[in-house]
This record gives C-alpha cells, structure tokens and sequence, in this order.
C-alpha cells in the first residue's frame, strides 16, 4: 500500500476524541493508588465516539520509561503510537500531562511543581526545565517509534510504510509545552491545545536563541538578557512574534472554554495565540476572567513580572527552599544559627524547625557562651541579606494588593487581607532584625533582648510562610468558588461543552440520557459495557473451569477405571487361553490344568460419583447460559433505549 504521510487521516478525528483522550493522561487515583493511561481505555473511548475498530497495534511511550538526570522537573507525558501496517497508519500522538496542584501521580512530593513552573518558565521564560525534559523524551519516542517499524518493516514486499506522522495534543501547561516543542523544531503534523496555557515572547526568546537574535535586530542590539525585553512595548513584542513563527503556528488548533481560567491570560502582556481557535461556552453562568484582566494595570504586570524573574535560579538551584530563601533570605544556615543561639548546642542540627523555634524557652543563657556568641555573629552577618530580600518583597506587595484588588468577591478579599499580612509581617522582621544587630549579648540585657527580637522574627517569618499557603489555597478557591475558572479549566468540563445532544462525560466514562424532566433515564454506557464483558469474561473463566474439572475427573477416575478392567479382562482372556500355564496352583506333580473358565461381574463407576459430576456440570452449564442470557438481554435493553444511536450496537461488539 502506497500512502504518503500527509495522506494519513488522523486517527483521532474529532476534538472530543483528542480531549477525552488527552484526559486519560492525568490518570485515576483509587485508594490512594495511581493509574496510568492503558490502552484498554484507549481502545475503549475510540470505539465509543468512532464506532469502529482502532488500528491493530498501539503502543504507549510513558515519560517514566525515559530517563533522566537530576532533579524532577514536574514534566510527565505519554506518547501513543498508532500503527496499521494493511491500512497505511503511522502515527503519534504526544501528550504531556497539564498542571497538576501537586506532583501526586507517579513519584513527586506533592509540591506544586506545575504552577511554579507556570510562572517562572511561561510568564518570565527564566525556567525551562520542564520544557527541556518533553524535547528529550519526545526526541526519544519518535527514535524507538521509528526503529520498531523499520526492524519490522524487513519482510522484502513492495507494502510502503508511510512516515511517521506526529500529532501534539495537550492541555493547560501541556497545551504550552506542545505548542513550545513545534515552535521550536519538534514540526508536529498538527497540533492541538485544549485550555491551553498560551507561550509568552519571553518563553520563546529564552529557548530559541534565533528569535531572541531577531528580536534584538528588530529593537536594538544592546538587549542582551530576556528579563530586558520586559520593558519593551509588549504588543510589539507579539506582533514581531507572529510574524516570526508564522509558518509554524498556523498549524495550531485552540479548543477552548470560553470560561477557562488561563483563557484570558492571552490579554496579557507578552501572551501569543497562534493559529486557529474554537471557543466553548461550557457554563452560561459563569463570566470568567476576562473583567478581572482586563482592570490589572500593565505597568503592575511588568512590575510582578521583573520580580518572578528574579526568582528563577533559586527555584532552580533549591526547589520551594530556593523560593522561600529568594523571597525572605532565610536559609538552612541562619536557621542553624539561631538554633545554636537558643540552644548553645551545635550539634543538634535541623532539631528546631520556625515553628519549634517559635515556641522555645530558655534556661540558662550563658551554657556554652562560646558556641552562642559565634552564632549570634553568623546571624549579624547575615542579617543585610535578610534585610535586603524582604525589602525587596515588602516593594513588591503594593502591586501583588492591587491585583487583587482587581478581583471581586470575598476570595479576592480574602488575598488582598492574605498579602497586606505578609507586608505588615515582613516590615516586622526587617525592623526587628536590624534592632538586634545592634544588641550586645554578652550582657543578660543584651542576651535577652536578643532572644525576644529572634523569637518575635521567627514567630513573623512563620506566619509569613502560613499566610503564602492561605493565599495559595485562597487563590484556588477565588477561581473555584467565584468564578468557577479551574471547573471550566478541567478538561472533564470542554468535554462536556463539546457533546452531544443526549451525551454528557463523568471522569472518563460516556452517559447517555433518554426522556426528559422528571422522566429523564441516563445510562453509564462505558460502565455497562465493562460489565458486560467482565460478565461474559467471568462466565467463560467458569466453561473453562469446569472443563478443567471434567478433564480432571476423566484422568483421575473414568480412564483409571476403565483401563483397570481391560486389564483385568486381558488377564482374564490370557488364563482361559492358557490354562496349562497356572498347573503350578494345582500342586505339581502329574497334575495339570487343561481348562479355566471365568464368570467375571464388573460393576460400573458407583453411581454415588457419576451422578456428583453430572450435577455439578449441568448445574453450572445452566448457571452459565442463565447468566450469559442475562447479559445479553442487558445489552439488548440499553441499545432497545437508545435505538436511534447505531453506535452502541458497536460498543457491545468490539473491546
């Protein structure tokens, strides 16, 4: 079969194919273990919305089977490939996992990885770890791809392979990263982003050195670093943008909630929407960001946007601890040096955490002076650091409070008191810390007011680090609660929106309805047709049980017995054929045996065993026809209900 690449249709044709198997990315989680995407449901959801059977072969890429070095960047992904030698099929479909609220599918830690990543690498472009880690592993699933059909693509006849055609479909940051991958040389046949996360002019600028050098031609060579194309006009910046990769990004497709979350972001300074876009209203009553974007000055964006750049590195370097010593300056070191203050002991390294610290008393201020006077001066010097980063922070909270200002609602309340906090609470510390560098602890006054202003510092920086979880968990809730954006963020909702009549999509199973008002009746198809073949799988387990059973019987007790009397008749045939050869029972002598006739009496198999078996094998025959009849009269109800959907005869027949 002669069929080029760009003649290949997409096998998965539909965009409410792509999303719900996009979605079986994310997994599922039953107590507390994590499922991956199979094949099995694969298979499944491409019969539901196709009706017809997949290509002979898929095979699934997981991130997890490739390797990498160092720490976890928080990327995850799959790739499909779908392979029909008869048919002409070549193709891979990529997707790399969205933002999750914590890395708890797989091995993470449960930390945020994903939305740090969503600031630091999309908005300021400082971060490209995750990226970088889906262009290795696509690289290398297209690699092994194509190795497996070139060995078996050896057999000598003239049956032309096409190439390997790739597709990129992804949502919310994954919807970022395979839009990245294609612009930046992956050259998907098509790509496809749902709720997507829109690349920034600064993401691209930091990961394609030929754009940053373009844009430097275009508004002056002396940029030299990302962060200074920030104060650039960012409506040229984009504009410059979508000229550069416009080749490549008319190959785009957006499908998008009209009330997405991230979907406003596009109004941003710096965000790029390339290619086609198709909008959903999934839910009439929620209005979306848009409003609140909209008020957010682009002088406070800019602002914001300078200080998150700034943080990048630590991120990099320490995860969350490199996050939390950017913002106050406070790393393991000074907590060290304050534990030895307090507890004059140098040895009882990580003993005290900021809370432990917080409620200690001390005994005897002047045990192991020594050990607590040279702490107290690694604490001095290093307090202009502290001072210098909560400063920094304390400038930054003005533009961080007027955003959410721009937010209504109690949530929005809610962040803006969360922010004023952490200002009124840096401004402690950084007051408090310069006071005690002055103290002189060799003195009881001295030592005392040194460890009353330490103990009020930390007793700040740790209600500094539970007011950010507030304000993390309140930003959840402000987009949940009064707007509803994360809802219609989740691919589960665009699914919906892109249904139809009659069909609606829980987790990753198809309902249908039938009727209306009080008489509607909906049916969990996907759940109905796993139990149908659980059942017939269960009942055909059982035929092969109970053959194995006969199988048993028949070599444990009828062929035993059956061969025992043909022995015992050959015995029998052999002394009335040679009755001389038994003379020796008579005695010896000159007597001999001229003649022995036996009247044998063979009883059949006890009638207390055969009728067990027969019992037990008519028994559960009928079990098994009573119940296959029940299955099948199962199906036929559902596909009774539904008879204008031709399709669902189909789902009953294929698996």
């Amino acid at each position: 079969m002669n069929k080029l690449n760009d003649e290949q249709l997409d096998v998965l044709d539909s965009a409410i194919l792509k999303a719900r198997i996009a979605k079986l990315e994310y997994g599922t989680i039953d107590d507390g273990k994590f499922t991956s995407i199979s094949i099995e449901d694969i298979r499944r959801i491409y019969i539901e919305e196709t009706g017809a059977e997949p290509p002979s072969a898929i095979t699934l890429y997981k991130s997890n089977d490739f390797k990498r070095e160092g720490r976890d960047s928080g990327f995850d992904g799959t790739v499909i490939h779908f392979y029909d030698s008869e048919k002409g099929i070549n193709q891979s479909y990529m997707i790399p996992r969205g933002s999750e609220h914590a890395e708890s599918g797989g091995e993470g830690d449960g930390q945020p990885l994903d939305w740090i990543y969503n600031g630091l690498g999309i908005f300021t472009g400082e971060v490209n770890d995750q990226l970088q880690d889906a262009k290795d592993f696509e690289k290398w699933a297209s690699e092994e791809i194509n190795k497996v059909i070139k060995t078996g693509n050896t057999s000598g006849n003239d049956m032309r392979i096409p190439e390997l055609r790739k597709i990129g479909i992804g949502h919310s940051l994954g919807g970022n990263h395979i839009q990245m991958l294609h612009l930046l040389g992956a050259d998907f046949d098509g790509v496809y982003a749902l709720n997507d996360a829109a690349p920034t002019v600064y993401q691209l600028a930091a990961n394609d050195a030929d754009f940053f050098n373009g844009i430097r031609k275009k508004f002056g060579q002396q940029i030299q670093k990302v962060s200074e194309l920030y104060k650039l006009e960012p409506n040229q910046l984009r504009t410059f943008a979508l000229n550069y990769y416009k080749s490549k990004g008319k190959h785009i497709e957006h499908i998008t909630s009209e009330e997405d979350a991230l979907y406003p972001l596009h109004l941003t300074r710096g965000f790029i929407r390339f290619g086609n876009e198709q909008v959903v209203d999934t839910d009439p009553n929620i209005t979306g960001l848009h409003d609140v974007i909209s008020r957010i000055p682009d002088k406070q964006l800019q602002s914001l946007q300078k200080y998150v750049a700034t943080a990048a590195p630590y991120y990099e370097e320490a995860g969350m601890d490199g996050l939390f010593y950017f913002a106050t300056g406070i790393d393991n070191n000074f907590l060290q040096n304050v534990n030895v203050l307090l507890t004059g002991d140098p040895e009882s390294e990580g003993a005290l955490s900021l809370k432990n610290i917080a409620k200690f008393t001390i005994s005897n201020p002047f045990k192991a002076a020594k050990n607590r006077h040279a702490a107290f001066k690694g604490i001095v010097n290093q307090i202009p650091v502290i001072q210098e980063r909560l400063l920094t922070l304390i400038k930054q909270l003005p533009t961080l409070i007027v955003i959410a200002d721009a937010m209504s609602g109690e949530e929005g309340q809610r962040i803006s008191d969360y922010l004023r906090s952490i200002q009124e609470r840096a401004e402690k510390v950084s007051n408090v810390l310069l006071a005690i560098s002055t103290f002189d602890i060799t003195t009881i006054k001295g030592f005392n007011d040194s460890f009353k202003g330490i103990k009020y510092a930390i007793q700040q920086l740790d209600g500094i680090v539970s007011d950010f979880h507030l304000l993390w968990e309140s930003g959840k809730d402000l987009l949940a609660d009064v707007l509803g954006s994360f809802d219609a963020h989740a691919l589960e909702a665009l699914i919906n929106g892109l249904s139809q009549p009659n069909r609606r999509y829980v987790g990753n199973d198809l309902i249908y309805s039938a009727g209306g008002g009080a008489s509607i009746i909906e049916v969990n198809v996907s759940s109905a047709t796993r139990l149908y073949w659980m059942g017939l799988d269960n009942y055909e387990e059982k035929s092969h049980v109970i053959q194995r059973i006969q199988r048993a019987y028949i070599e444990k007790f009828e062929q035993p017995y059956e061969s025992r009397r043909k022995d015992l008749l050959t015995q029998i045939g052999y002394m009335e054929t040679n009755p001389h050869s038994y003379s020796y029972l008579l005695g010896g002598g000159d007597r001999e045996m001229i003649g022995i006739s036996v009247q044998e009496h063979i009883p059949p198999m006890p009638s207390q065993i055969t009728n067990v078996m027969d019992g037990i094998q008519s028994f559960y025959a009928a079990d098994i026809e009573k119940g296959k009849l029940l299955f099948s009269q199962m199906k036929d109800a559902i596909i009774q209900l539904f008879t204008e959907d031709q399709q669902l005869t189909v789902m009953f027949e294929l698996r």
